[in-house]
């Protein structure tokens, strides 16, 4: 299982100047959306998942 806190740790590969805490919003973060899709492949790669585009909306950025 995939834990936040590897999550999180990708996102600071990809975005070294960005820290991501697993409360955090990633739209307010400053990640764009270039950047978005570089952490998605990562993710993807990385876990060996895949990340449908329906889920890529702002909303599913943006914590419960």
């Amino acid at each position: 299982m995939i834990t936040v806190e590897e999550v999180c740790a990708q996102i600071s590969m990809i975005v070294p100047d960005v820290t991501v805490n697993p409360d955090d919003k990633l739209d307010e973060s400053g990640i764009d959306s270039m950047t978005l899709v570089r952490l998605v492949l990562q993710l993807e790669n990385e876990f060996d998942i895949m990340i449908p585009d329906a889920l890529l909306g702002p909303e599913t950025f943006i914590p419960a």
